[in-house]
């Protein structure tokens, strides 16, 4: 059963200031894009960040192992080392001392590990890795134009105290009945498609990012009310874009409209 490869990065301009993070995801059918920015951050946040905006969107019923390349040591070394567990029982702090940052974030990364096989690697950064060039790229644009705003880190900056967050809950890990078990070791038994990943009759297609329910359901993730989202169509990629200000940016190929919106109808009737 192949792994599910993701990249991410994150970007700060000026650091602390304008920030962005960037995923790129293959599942091995779908390539994918996710990106977002804010207005005030660090770039240890937006790498962190970049993590929990990536591995969401991975199902916790999907059994594949994920491999989440990054060029942050601290990231990689926080999760596989179990440094952030640590801190987390320690009540955010990294020793008698001194408290661990970003405690709100890491507390997100491992809610969202909890139930899933994640492996991180660090991969060297700007060594001409193709996702790892394409999600600094992404990043970057989005310090640039970012409009979010990083409530925990502007309050921190304010006030130099670190303000009370409220811990996601862990969700419990479901066994999947035996029916979807052997459903999925049938397709992973059966023979693989020709075209390779992120191309469709030997042409390569335009991102598409697929399933992320923290951008797919219309709320903004810190807030009850309804969200807005704009929409644009690139005639440059035959590409529908959107944009939201919290959750960050969706890219869709016109192609994949048809069956992006039958999964959508399918999901509503599951409500």
């Amino acid at each position: 059963m192949n792994p599910i490869i993701i990249y991410t990065d994150g970007s700060c301009l000026n650091n602390p200031g304008r920030g962005g993070w960037a995923a790129v995801l293959n599942d091995g059918e779908d390539y994918s894009e996710i990106s977002g920015g804010v207005v005030l951050s660090t770039n240890n946040r937006m790498e962190i960040r970049a993590a929990i905006e990536a591995i969401r969107t991975t199902p916790r019923s999907d059994a594949r192992k994920v491999l989440l390349y990054t060029d942050s040591r601290l990231l990689v070394d926080s999760i596989m080392k179990g440094w952030a567990v640590k801190w987390q029982a320690n009540n955010w702090k990294r020793n008698k001392n001194d408290r661990a940052e970003n405690p709100d974030l890491w507390a997100a990364l491992l809610a969202e590990l909890h139930g899933r096989d994640v492996e991180f690697v660090w991969t060297k950064g700007h060594a001409g890795t193709p996702e790892n060039e394409r999600c600094d790229i992404l990043a970057k644009s989005e310090a640039e134009h970012a409009t979010e705003s990083d409530s925990y880190y502007e309050e921190l900056s304010r006030t130099g105290i670190p303000p009370a967050f409220a811990a996601p809950a862990m969700p419990e890990r479901k066994k999947l009945p035996t029916a979807v078990t052997e459903a999925a070791v049938a397709q992973a038994k059966a023979p693989a498609k020709k075209d390779k990943p992120g191309k469709q009759n030997g042409k390569a297609t335009p991102s598409l990012f697929d399933g992320d329910r923290s951008h797919a359901r219309g709320y903004s993730e810190h807030s009850s009310q309804p969200a807005n989202y704009e929409v644009i169509y690139e005639a440059s990629t035959s590409t529908i874009i959107i944009r939201h200000a919290v959750n960050g940016t969706i890219r869709i190929p016109v192609t994949q409209i048809t069956t992006i919106l039958q999964k959508i109808k399918y999901a509503l009737s599951k409500m």
